[in-house]
């Protein structure tokens, strides 16, 4: 696997200069570097990080990133995504629709990606477990519409 560069999007990169996203960024793009991860050629692949789960409003704060493995840049990005808890199925998320626009995104180079914080509701999670690692979530991205700079 090709190595995959993680950046903010446009609209966040005056972040950059936060120590704590400075460091969340080297944090995965470390994870990135250090494992192998399956991902879909010609395509953009989301991958789920971590979930924090909130017992009181019975959300899930879901961090992930999206991939873009398409040997394309783009520039926008649309669809739906789906959740799930690989242990247990009775755990429902709702479907969700996602929409970077250029302002946004910016531009996104094959093998980059970009860290998405999204808050969802759920159900059937125990109070108890608040934080949920990668290899017990699913992401599940369909209905992608991009946009092309080039068609490499």
């Amino acid at each position: 696997m090709e190595k995959i560069k993680i950046k903010p999007a446009k609209a966040h990169e005056q972040q950059i200069e936060n120590e704590e996203v400075l460091k969340e960024i080297e944090d995965v793009q470390l994870y990135f570097d250090q494992n192998n991860l399956p991902l879909k050629d010609h395509s953009i692949n989301y991958v789920v990080l971590r979930g924090l789960y909130e017992p009181i409003d019975k959300t899930m704060m879901l961090v992930g990133v999206f991939v873009n493995n398409s040997h394309s840049t783009i520039t926008a990005l649309q669809g739906s995504m789906q959740i799930s808890l690989r242990e247990n199925s009775e755990v429902t998320f709702p479907k969700m629709d996602f929409k970077f626009p250029p302002e946004f995104l910016g531009e996104l180079h094959h093998n980059e990606g970009f860290i998405v914080h999204v808050k969802v509701p759920t159900q059937g999670l125990e109070s108890e477990k608040r934080v949920y690692q990668t290899t017990e979530l699913l992401g599940k991205i369909e209905d992608i519409q991009i946009i092309k700079v080039d068609n490499n």
